[in-house]
């Protein structure tokens, strides 16, 4: 408005319409524009002294131009610029007024609404304008003494709608170009070529009617020019957007089909695709053809040729089969007289049979089994143990061997290494454990103080762990002779070596690890007899021991002790026989050929398997071999002279704990304990059912869960004998046998029961030691190893008191795999419980020692009164030695607590299949397995 009334005063004052300066583009105002505009307007002040602008217009008109100018940059506009543009004729009055501060604020006057009475009345009543509440400013000082605090609305305006302003514009715009195009076309049409500029800006030589056409037609474009940029920008919209532009569906163009089209498209597609399917079928046909035509002539071909090579293998096997027929007859003619010779120990009628039938296989074997038995006198026929301890002597015990009498069997052995040393040979005394080879090795070195007059000195090599034991035997068995313990830290084995220096001693004890580290003191002595206990350390011919005694040591004779000759091989085996007869047995390979022979059928599917022949030929050979050196004897072979062996199977009262537990384990699979927050629970991973058993009677705080029921604070006490029969059994043992002065061994199977048994024993106050160890079994090794042993060492009954026939029969029997038949199993027979004078009957000794049993019984039964008197008073019945019904939890108390429970998830490996429930015990007794186990029989 105000611009069209500044170019009204124009025209008034300008008669010539051209004289005015052009009209903004519609594009809408812009700075330079507002400027020039600004700049127009003072010039027409300057040429008109006389302006009809009153000094309020022009207060008004400049409020407007600062507005426009903040609005423009999207700032808010003051107050006093809004109140001003609002009411332009209070534009002057703000001009000219000057701010005053407001009054001072007092504590007093903290109005909280203004008392005035004559504000200004509106025609409604709900609007006050927020001015009225600054007449009387509102201080900060009394809001503690304010009741309510007044909540004043914004002063400034809200903010400007870019929306609004905006169709606003448009909307002027498009007023001001409607204005034109109609000032446009009032123009006349014979308007001069050449016109006066206003301003020195303007161009000259610019034709102004073609200015007007052009200007003209370019307001006329503007829908077209509109429509143009929305159809350019919704173009850019769609090939800008992700999923136009991943979506090749958008920019499709649906083509209208017609049905003609339709139907002609479907006959083409079907002619096309019954062509295509006939060729592949003809292609197909073709190529099927042409295989069978191949076929039928490489058949035919075949059929003819083999034919005929039928007819020629036919004619060949005949022919073989006739001349095997006759060769099988022969051999086997030759062969059962062959075995009948070997069988009668008839040499050299066998001998003459092997060069008979030419048989390579027993030829060999003989050259190598030969190769150790040669002789200078072939043609005699000997015992060869008899020719080998051709030198005999009649031993008996020493009298400086003052621990015991020896027996019968010890002293045989004894008398075997009498023979080696009076032949100069060399021996493994490999008797099973427990038949006394420290004693009878002992009895040797004593044998020749006595007898031999030979002082020594003797070497004796055994393991650290049994150094103490060899020690003790020989303070026990030979205290006259004089032995030398070399062990310890390096100043006392200096000692030591001064007393071996001077040969101030008759016996020296070490260790293996000693007879390396101190090889050049212990090296020097030449020792008379060296003795290597456990001699298996011997096998490994590699190995630093075996190297540094063949190469470093000097002595005259060795022996060997071991609990068996067998090795894991046989080039160990061989070690142990080269140790002690190096001229004899010199090279592993060929011992290994000849000595392996006989049993490459062992677990090696691939070899070729040796015939009884062989195997008799064989065996009898190598026992030639091995018997003069190897002295072994099995406690069944000796029995008649070892103390009598009272075994008693006792069979222990279950407590009702063992009972309950055994009942859930055997009928669920599981057992059941207490929980705190769920109420029950049961333990998971109990699938070995029958070890899950074991461990039951065993003791039931093999599992922690159950303990921690029974026994909440963990502490020893009688619940460790109170909760097991077999603990409850040990407890009234344990004492008797400690005061009679016995000593006791306790084997155990599971290391769990042994920490609570060491638990006992503490709380009981007994003095005990433990020993405990892992060893994985190798169960096919160990077969191979007994397979060997009865093979070998129990078939050469190396015993030297049994006669051929014996040995004959036995291995025999070993060969052809006769089974023995299994007697007829005895019932399992229950017992009562055992009470203390069956008890007292089984341990006592002599009846002073039942007489100690009793008392000891009496004291306790007079302990456990008082125990309890002390406890609980004379109040109840004194409770069981056993944990009784009443003392049990819940949990264990009631049978039918578990059959609401959910369904338990047993643990099926993994998850795959469930197993079937596999029976441990073949359905035999202890007692039964045990004779099963001693005779040898399987089932």
């Amino acid at each position: 408005e105000i611009t069209l009334a500044i170019f009204s005063t124009q025209r008034r004052k300008r008669t010539n319409m051209n004289t005015l300066p052009n009209q903004p583009s519609p594009g809408g105002f812009n700075k330079e524009k507002l400027q020039s505009l600004v700049q127009r307007v003072r010039y027409l002040q300057s040429q008109d002294t006389t302006s009809t602008f009153t000094q309020g217009q022009l207060a008004a008109l400049k409020y407007q131009i600062l507005a426009y100018k903040l609005i423009s940059k999207n700032l808010a506009l003051p107050a006093h610029i809004q109140q001003a543009v609002l009411s332009p004729s209070s534009a002057l009055a703000l001009e000219n007024a000057t701010p005053t501060p407001p009054p001072p604020a007092t504590a007093q006057s903290t109005p909280v609404v203004s008392t005035e009475k004559d504000t200004k009345k509106m025609n409604y009543n709900a609007y006050a304008s927020p001015f009225d509440l600054f007449k009387k400013p509102i201080t900060s000082f009394s809001h503690a003494s304010r009741q309510q605090r007044l909540l004043i609305p914004s002063i400034t305006p809200s903010g400007v709608d870019p929306y609004a302003l905006i169709s606003e514009r448009e909307r002027r715009v498009l007023g001001r170009i409607q204005y034109r195009i109609s000032e446009l076309e009032k123009l006349p049409s014979n308007l001069q070529d050449t016109t006066h500029a206003l301003e020195n800006n303007i161009r000259q030589n610019s034709s102004m009617k073609l200015k007007a056409v052009v200007e003209l037609k370019a307001l006329r474009l503007l829908n077209k020019q509109r429509q143009l940029r929305e159809e350019i920008m919704a173009g850019m919209k769609r090939s800008t957007t992700l999923a136009t532009s991943a979506d090749r569906l958008a920019y499709r163009r649906m083509k209208k089909q017609s049905l003609r089209e339709a139907r002609m498209t479907e006959k083409m597609e079907r002619q096309q695709r019954t062509d295509r399917e006939h060729r592949e079928k003809q292609k197909h046909l073709d190529y099927l053809q042409t295989i069978c035509d191949h076929g039928r002539n490489l058949t035919g071909f075949q059929a003819n040729y083999r034919a005929k090579q039928n007819k020629l293998g036919r004619a060949v096997l005949q022919y073989h089969q006739h001349i095997e027929k006759e060769e099988q007859k022969r051999a086997e003619r030759i062969s059962k007289e062959r075995i009948r010779a070997l069988k009668n120990d008839d040499e050299e009628a066998y001998l003459k049979l092997i060069d008979e039938a030419k048989d390579t296989r027993l030829t060999q074997l003989l050259k190598q089994t030969g190769s150790f038995l040669d002789t200078n006198d072939p043609d005699a026929k000997y015992d060869y143990f008899q020719v080998t301890h051709r030198i005999k002597e009649e031993v008996t015990q020493p009298e400086i061997l003052v621990g015991g009498r020896l027996k019968d069997y010890q002293i045989k052995g004894l008398q075997w290494m009498v023979s080696l040393y009076n032949n100069h040979l060399n021996g493994i005394l490999a008797d099973e454990m427990g038949l006394g080879k420290t004693i009878q090795t002992i009895s040797l070195i004593t044998y020749l103080i006595e007898k031999k007059r030979q002082n020594g000195p003797f070497l004796i090599i055994v393991p650290l762990s049994t150094l103490t034991n060899w020690t003790l035997e020989f303070e026990k068995w030979a205290p006259a002779v004089k032995t030398i313990v070399y062990k310890g830290p390096p100043n006392v084995r200096r000692e030591l070596q001064n007393e071996i220096r001077y040969h101030d001693f008759q016996v020296v004890l070490t260790t293996f690890e000693y007879i390396i580290k101190d090889r050049p003191v212990l090296s020097k002595v030449k020792w008379l007899h060296m003795i290597v206990d456990e001699g298996h350390r011997m096998k490994n011919t590699n190995s630093k021991l075996t190297i540094v005694l063949r190469q470093y040591y000097h002595t005259r004779y060795r022996l060997i002790l071991t609990g068996t000759p067998l090795q894991n091989n046989l080039p160990e085996l061989w070690a142990l026989l080269n140790f002690i007869l190096p001229k004899i047995f010199k090279s592993v390979k060929s011992f290994e050929e000849w000595f392996n022979t006989p049993f490459n059928n062992q677990g090696v599917a691939d070899k070729i398997g040796l015939n009884e022949e062989e195997q008799l030929l064989i065996i009898k050979r190598l026992h030639k071999v091995l018997r003069p050196f190897l002295l072994r004897r099995l406690k069944r072979d000796v029995e008649s002279e070892l103390p009598d062996k009272v075994e008693r199977v006792i069979k222990c009262k279950l407590s009702p704990l063992q009972v309950h537990l055994y009942s859930q384990m055997k009928r669920n699979g599981t057992l059941y304990t207490s929980d705190a927050i769920k109420g029950k629970s049961s333990l998971k991973g109990l699938n070995n059912t029958i070890m899950q058993l074991r461990k039951i009677c065993n003791h039931p705080f093999v599992f922690e869960e159950v303990e921690s029921v029974i026994n909440p604070s963990g502490m020893s006490n009688d619940l460790l004998y109170r909760t097991s029969g077999k603990f409850e059994l040990l407890d009234r043992m344990l004492p008797k046998l400690q005061q009679t002065g016995h000593r006791v061994l306790i084997f155990f199977q599971m290391t769990q029961v042994m920490s609570i048994m060491e638990d006992f024993l503490s709380y009981k106050g007994f003095s005990y030691l433990r020993l405990d160890g892992s060893t994985k079994a190798d169960d096919p090794r160990a077969q191979y190893k007994l397979d060997i042993d009865g093979k070998v060492i129990q078939a050469g009954k190396f015993d030297h008191r049994s006669t051929e026939e014996d040995r004959e029969a036995f291995l025999r029997s070993l060969l052809e795999d006769k089974t023995v038949t299994i007697e007829t199993r005895e019932a399992d027979e229950e017992s009562d419980e055992m009470d203390d004078e069956e008890l007292n009957t089984i341990l006592k000794r002599s009846d002073q020692e039942y007489a100690i049993f009793t008392k000891i019984d009496l004291e306790r039964q007079r302990t456990d009164a008082e125990e309890w008197r002390r406890k609980y008073g004379d109040n109840g019945k004194k409770p069981e030695r056993l944990l009784q019904e009443w003392e049990l939890p819940d949990i264990y108390r009631d049978e039918h607590i578990h059959d609401t429970e959910d369904t338990i998830e047993s643990v099926m490996g993994r998850g795959q299949r469930s197993r079937e429930n596999v029976r441990y015990d073949d359905g035999m007794t202890e007692k039964q397995w045990l004779r099963q186990l001693e005779e040898g029989e399987e089932d």
